[in-house]
């Protein structure tokens, strides 16, 4: 079977189609938390990639390895809140049965 031969399949665009469905509460919510996913995710990346150049860079130095160790810390600790934030909108979803993502 060809996936020109597959029925029942909508365009993703078709999902909100009025300007009534964009202004619901839960949407915007929605949208801004898988916004803020891919950002927290990116954000974690660039730490990872400043953190890792400057424990290179280091020298050794105990003060700025535990300066470092702390913002790397700090940065996993926040992807992993916006993470939490996903699923509790998830459960939330599944309990009260709106669509909030």
């Amino acid at each position: 079977m060809y996936l020109a031969q597959v029925s029942g399949v909508t365009s993703p665009s078709s999902i909100f189609t009025t300007a009534h469905q964009l202004a619901l509460p839960s949407t915007i919510v929605g949208r801004s938390l898988l916004f803020a996913i891919a950002a927290a995710g990116l954000f974690f990346f660039y730490q990872l990639l400043v953190t890792g150049l400057g424990f290179m860079s280091s020298a050794g130095d105990e003060a700025r390895l535990a300066q470092l160790q702390k913002q790397l810390t700090n940065a996993a600790l926040g992807l992993f809140v916006v993470i939490c934030a996903f699923f509790i909108m998830q459960i939330l979803q599944t309990i009260t049965g709106a669509n909030l993502i």
